[in-house]
Order: C-alpha cells, then structure tokens, then sequence
C-alpha cells in the first residue's frame, strides 16, 4: 500500500495534524515540537495562527511542506503581516477557517480571553503588528472578524500566491461557492456530486 499525497507538498501520509492553538500551554517546546513530529512522520502540519511559537522557529522544525492556518483578525494589518510571514518562511499553502466567527469564551472567572495565558504566548505572532493603544487591549483587535466573506479567498491569494483551502466547510453548496470565489479544489478527495 502506497500512503503517499502530494497535496501543496509532498507527504509520505494523508493522515496531518490540523490547526490547533497554545501547544506551549502543554509542552515547553511547542508548535516546534509538534512541526518536527509531523515532519518525522511525512504528516501534513497545519500551523495555528493562535501559535505560541514564533512562525519562523516552527518553519524550521516543518523540515519540509507546511500550511499555515488562518483566522482573518478584526484588524486585517496584522492577518496580512502574519500570511506573508509564513509565505517569507516556507508555507505552502493557506487554510482559511470559516467555521468560528467568534473565539469561545471559556468560563475562566475575571479572564475575559479564550484561556487564560499571558500575553507574550498568545500574542507572539501577532504584538509587533499593533499600535501602542492596541496593545491596551489587544484582543480587541486580534479576536476573529466575522464579517469575512467569498472575497476574502481572493484577498489571501493575491497578499500570498499561494493556494486557499478553506477550513470549516459542512455544505457543498458552500463548498462549491467557496471553489467558485478562487479556493483550492481538491477534487480528489470532494464527494462526485459536488
């Protein structure tokens, strides 16, 4: 049996590891820790823009083909900065998720946050990016946009020349706009009666 993709890269399984936030919450090392398994595995890796590790240190663990997922922030700057970071260090692709408009809150008394970490984990991506007065409350700024549209394929393509996959998806009547407006189509894996 021959597990081999080739899907935006090279890999030796189509078993990947998919976005998920604040690795450092659980493991000192973090999204470079999970990228370099990924990469031992020849697994797909997907990296979080909720990432708290520095894109370019995760790029460099990848060792080979990585996508970078992303949350479209309130302040479109600092969505833009981050994609053409991951371009600048090696992604190959973009997953635009379109299924959480709004982060969850979880019950943490008092934090106001999706969890309760510090700053300097949940913004390690994205401080540089904002001004003096966001950074009195950052997550004004940073929380997802949910006015995001079919448009937004288009904006990710031209700031990055890279392919949108769009990450979410539960319908195929939005599959296909989605396809329509520029996403990738992997036609390879999508039902035939899409």
């Amino acid at each position: 049996i021959d597990t081999r993709l080739e899907l935006f890269g090279d890999f030796a399984t189509p078993v990947g590891v998919a976005p998920t936030a604040f690795h450092r919450l659980a493991h000192d090392e973090g999204e470079v820790a999970t990228a370099a398994g990924a990469a031992r595995a020849g697994s797909p890796f997907v990296l979080s823009s909720r990432s708290t590790t520095r894109i370019e240190h995760v790029a460099a663990a990848a060792a080979g083909p990585w996508w970078f997922q992303v949350y479209v922030t309130l302040d479109h700057a600092v969505t833009e900065a981050m994609v053409r970071r991951a371009v600048a260090s090696g992604a190959t692709a973009l997953a635009l998720t379109v299924d959480t408009p709004y982060v969850g809150h979880r019950n943490i008394p008092g934090s106001g946050r999706p969890m309760d970490l510090s700053d300097d984990l949940a913004l390690v991506n994205m401080a540089e990016y904002l001004t003096a007065a966001q950074r009195d409350d950052p997550w004004a700024f940073i929380d997802q946009d949910p006015s995001i549209g079919l448009d937004t394929i288009g904006w990710l393509r031209q700031i990055s020349g890279l392919p949108v996959i769009v990450k979410g998806v539960l319908r195929p009547d939005d599959a296909r706009a989605f396809v329509d407006a520029g996403a990738a189509e992997l036609a390879a894996w999508a039902p035939a009666d899409l």
